[in-house]
């Protein structure tokens, strides 16, 4: 079995699924977002803000939107308290790439001029954990151009 299938095959078991939907938070333009459910905390409901309301399950959400018809804004990224440490972070955003990457505009070079592309703009990167995923998927997807502020502390 490849090492990636594998993978898919162990969260599957684990009970790891991703539901895609309408943010429930109020930002400049209609966001969606991109939540990923962890049945093993069905059971186990938290009292901590974004996370309190809806489905347990939740431990991971992004909430993004398109925007000039090739780029895409994350607005906000956020993990449960409990179920950090947990690479629930990695999975959404590689997800959230394999679903949403092909919808920013690449860039392109024709008869030597380099024609700029959309921007997967991150926003205000307020984590260090969300600048090493950030590092991650630049180098993974180069052909993407990427922006974001890093002002953790």
């Amino acid at each position: 079995m490849k090492p990636n299938l594998h993978r898919i095959v162990r969260r599957k078991l684990a009970g790891i699924s991703f539901v895609e939907m309408d943010s429930p938070l109020k930002y400049s333009t209609n966001a969606r977002r991109l939540a990923l459910c962890d049945s093993k905390y069905d059971d186990d409901p938290t009292t901590e803000k974004y996370f309190d309301e809806g489905d347990p399950c939740v431990v991971a959400f992004l909430d993004w939107t398109e925007y000039g018809g090739d780029s895409i804004h994350i607005y906000y990224m956020n993990t449960r308290n409990d179920a950090r440490q947990q690479r629930y972070a990695t999975a959404l955003i590689e997800e959230f790439y394999r679903r949403h990457a092909d919808k920013v505009k690449r860039s392109t070079v024709k008869d030597g001029y380099t024609y700029p592309g959309g921007t997967m703009h991150w926003g205000k990167l307020m984590h260090k954990g969300t600048e090493k995923l950030f590092r991650k998927m630049d180098k993974k997807y180069p052909d993407i151009y990427h922006k974001g502020k890093f002002g953790w502390s």
